[in-house]
Formats: structure tokens, sequence, C-alpha cells
């Protein structure tokens, strides 16, 4: 038990490292390429914009991107693992323990299936909001300046 534990504790720390830096890697070569395209634009485009839209937009994305591959791919393998070793386990020992994993499992997916479509539209909201934000404290900083 010791070295499985010791194995599982070595296993996941090396998984985590690898995907955080994944997303490291991947959200520069998003900023990059999105301050390319943004430098590609004429003048004329980038005025219509409000004061800090484009750096609110690139910073939030980024950083959502990053957490996403960072934290959340390296935890959803993990579980994905979990459930796939339980189902394996509860149709080797018992019936009626596999009829448990097996509602479990879709009881849990029908409570995010209703939760995470309302968390979206949510999360969007707060977006526009931080954006918004974001231009009126621009234009506030600019005018004082």
């Amino acid at each position: 038990m010791v070295y499985l534990f010791i194995a599982r504790c070595f296993l996941v720390y090396c998984g985590l490292y690898v995907f955080r830096i994944v997303g490291i890697r991947i959200s520069a070569r998003i900023r990059l390429e999105y301050l390319k395209a943004l430098f590609c634009l004429p003048v004329a485009v980038l005025d219509t914009f409000p004061s800090g839209q484009a750096a609110n937009t690139l910073t939030t994305t980024a950083n959502v991107l990053q957490i996403g591959i960072s934290d959340k791919l390296g935890i959803l393998v993990q579980s994905i693992a979990l459930l796939i070793t339980a189902v394996v386990i509860a149709f080797k020992y018992s019936w009626a323990l596999t009829l448990v994993t097996s509602s479990s499992i879709v009881f849990i997916a029908l409570i995010y299936g209703t939760i995470i479509p309302i968390s979206i539209k949510m999360q969007k909201e707060v977006d526009y909001a931080d954006q918004k934000a974001s231009s009126i404290a621009g234009e506030v900083f600019g005018a004082v300046r």
C-alpha cells in the first residue's frame, strides 16, 4: 500500500506538472498570435474599440485557457481513470455494486448537464461586465492623466 501511495503521489505530481507546462506554453502562444493579429489591424479599426477591451479580452481568454488546461484537464484525466477503475472493480466483485455505481454516474451526469449551461451563461455576463468596467476604468484614467 505504501508503494502504491508513493507511486500515485509521484505520478499525480508529474501529470500536473506536465499539464501546467503545456498550459503555460499554449497560453503564451495564444497571446502572441492575438497580438500579431491585433497589430495587423488598421489603426481606424483599433480606434473603434473601447480602451482596454483588447487587453482585457486577451488576458481573460489566455488565463481561462491556461487554467482549463493546467488544472481542469489534469483533474478530468484523473477522474475518468477513477471512474473506469470503479466500474471495472464493481463488475469484478458484485453486480449490486455495479448497479449503485452506474446509477450514481447517471445522477451526476444529469446534475452537471443542468448546472453547467447556467454557469456558462452567468460567466458570459460577468465577462461582459468586466469588459465594460475595464473600458470605463481606462477612459477615467486617461481623463485623469
